[in-house]
This record gives C-alpha cells, sequence and structure tokens, in this order.
C-alpha cells in the first residue's frame, strides 16, 4: 500500500459542539440594548474650535436656482480681482448667500472641487464682514491660474469686501 492512499483515508476527528458552526444556539443570540436614539452630531465648530451655529454653511446659505443666477448676473454689480470675478446684487433677506461658477476649462474635477471648497470655506469664514446682506457669485478664471492656498483666495476677498465698504 502507497504511503498517500493511506494518508487519504485518514477520518478527521469532529467534536460534537461543532456539528454545525453556522447555527447559533438560542442562548448565543442577544439582542442589543436599546439606545436612546440617533448619536448626537458635533455640528459646525468655530475656528478656535468652540461648537457654534453661526459659521454653518447650509442650504440657505447658497443661490440653489438658476432663476437666482441669472438675476445677480443681469442686474449685479462687479468686481474683478486676480484669480476671480465676483458679481453682487443686494438681496433683502437676513443672510448673505453665495454662488459658485467654476468651468471645466479651469481644470479637472478635482482642481476644480478644490477651488470651490476654498472659495466656500473663504465665505464661509468672512461672510460676516459685509456690511449689508447679498447675494455673491464668485467665478473663477477659465484657464488661469487660481489661489494656491487659503491666504491669497481670503486676501481676495477682503479686498473686494474693503471695496464693496467705500
Amino acid at each position: 500500500m502507497k504511503e498517500k492512499d493511506f494518508e487519504a483515508h485518514v477520518p478527521a476527528a469532529q467534536s460534537a459542539a461543532e456539528t454545525n458552526p453556522r447555527v447559533l444556539d438560542p442562548d448565543e443570540h442577544q439582542e442589543r440594548p436599546e439606545s436612546s436614539g440617533p448619536a448626537a452630531r458635533q455640528g459646525a465648530q468655530t475656528p478656535d474650535g468652540v461648537n457654534g451655529g453661526s459659521f454653518r454653511f447650509g442650504k440657505e446659505d447658497r443661490l440653489r436656482k438658476r432663476k437666482e443666477f441669472d438675476t445677480v448676473f443681469r442686474k449685479g454689480f462687479r468686481y474683478r480681482a486676480r484669480y476671480v470675478e465676483f458679481v453682487w446684487k443686494i438681496n433683502r433677506l437676513e443672510r448673505s448667500r453665495l454662488g459658485l461658477v467654476v468651468s471645466r476649462k479651469t481644470g479637472n474635477a478635482v482642481t476644480r472641487n478644490r477651488v470651490k471648497r476654498l472659495l466656500r470655506e473663504v465665505f464661509r469664514r468672512n461672510r460676516h464682514r459685509f456690511p449689508f446682506s447679498i447675494d455673491l457669485i464668485v467665478r473663477a478664471y477659465p484657464k488661469k491660474e487660481i489661489p494656491s492656498g487659503y491666504a491669497e483666495a481670503e486676501n481676495e476677498y477682503r479686498n473686494f469686501v474693503n471695496a464693496l465698504s467705500a
């Protein structure tokens, strides 16, 4: 008899407790403890890390409809800066709103999304500087350089606010 055939007929030992390891015993299935509800969200934070609602950027802070964009472009005032163009119009709301226009000519999707995040963040942190509430559209110039960081974008925004206040 060959050694290979001998090993093939050796039975594997199984314990009686592990007849079907996928089936749970009745006492193994336990219910999770009831929770008091969904976990509380932290919310927006101020630059120094303290929670506060005034720095939030929600739906009510955005220009969302084409009609709103068209009204600002038609009746608004323009301010040209190095990286972007600001188009603004006074609104009768309690808050300023932001709309962004970043065309495909600005760059690939990664670049466009980075520019939009940067401009949104500058607006969110500095919108309290406006002397009155406005609808603001920030349009990135196509095929031009983009701000390399937050400081450059914020500097352009502050120059716009200073020109608006004067």
